[in-house]
């Protein structure tokens, strides 16, 4: 986490597969991913359809094309805050505000490791029951999320990784 903490900023393309039990096929979306530390996460999607999710501190802002952007003060909303903290305090290394939202577990080693987050808070258990990061050295190339009902969906990142 000490490594992970000194990188002040990255950008990668990512792609999202999301597999849900309404759908026959997995919805897919793509875009590009920025990190600038130690509170910013920008997710850009490009495919489908247009749009952003960018986190700055405790705000949220969130736009799709046509609709209009929408803001949110994270601590209002515990789930989303939680889902935000894991990602953005595994890339800042801020190992302390993400054990504040989940049980961590890393194995591995630094060429291949594996960071399992099991959600602390009762209602977050209401949405997922448990975040998979895999990772080599700083970068980070794979984030799988298990939601509460089945559904679960895997971020891949690409650009050789997300350098953390």
């Amino acid at each position: 986490m000490e490594a992970m903490a000194q990188v002040k900023s990255s950008s990668a393309r990512y792609e999202l597969v999301e597999h849900r039990s309404i759908t026959t096929k997995p919805l897919v979306s793509s875009g590009k991913l920025v990190y600038k530390a130690p509170d910013y996460i920008e997710r850009r999607s490009e495919k489908p359809l247009p749009g952003y999710f960018i986190v700055e501190k405790d705000n949220l802002r969130l736009k799709t094309e046509g609709q209009k952007e929408r803001r949110l003060v994270l601590y209002q909303f515990p789930p989303i805050h939680a889902l935000v903290e894991a990602m953005r305090s595994t890339l800042s290394g801020n190992i302390k505000t993400l054990k504040n939202f989940y049980q961590a577990s890393l194995s591995g080693n630094r060429k291949a490791w594996t960071l399992k987050l099991n959600p602390l808070d009762e209602e977050m258990l209401t949405y997922v029951d448990a975040m998979t990061l895999h990772g080599s050295g700083t970068q980070l190339h794979r984030v799988e999320t298990l939601e509460a009902g089945g559904d679960r969906s895997i971020m891949t990142v690409s650009d050789h990784g997300m350098t953390l």
